[in-house]
């Protein structure tokens, strides 16, 4: 039973809390290892994954945080990973990666690793459309080399 605040984010989180968890939470390590550094090409290995970089105590962030779950189970069937990292725990990390603003989307590649492609869009359909858009780009332009 619901028994938070009475508006919409909060009821979203509450709602999207029930949903099979498929954000992976990073840490430094753990996003350098997965996101910058891997080289496997092992079945299970994401060839694009999507990071929320973001801040506990932000408010734009807090209702992002729905809409980016939701966004996680409209591409589950894809090879798409969905993160969250904490730039106010891991600031320097943020600060080398250039997030200037809180929450900001990075979509990274297998090819592309390090230098992400910001994804703008705030609301879950929004994102799904943009990263569907994206990779369909890149499989065309890989299907023309």
């Amino acid at each position: 039973m619901f028994n938070g605040q009475r508006d919409s984010t909060s009821l979203m989180q509450w709602i999207t809390s029930f949903f099979p968890t498929r954000i992976k939470t990073f840490d430094e390590e753990k996003l350098r290892k997965k996101i910058f550094e891997s080289k496997s090409k092992s079945k299970n290995k994401k060839d694009y994954w999507l990071i929320d970089f973001y801040a506990p105590w932000c408010g734009h962030c807090q209702k992002l945080e729905p809409q980016f779950a939701i966004a996680a189970q409209l591409l589950r069937n894809n090879s798409v990973g969905f993160g969250k990292f904490n730039c106010d725990t891991f600031g320097a990390e943020c600060n080398q990666l250039g997030i200037q603003a809180y929450p900001t989307l990075m979509l990274y590649t297998s090819k592309n690793k390090r230098s992400g492609i910001e994804i703008t869009s705030q609301s879950a359909q929004d994102i799904k459309n943009r990263i569907l858009n994206l990779i369909n780009k890149n499989s065309k332009l890989h299907d023309e080399l």
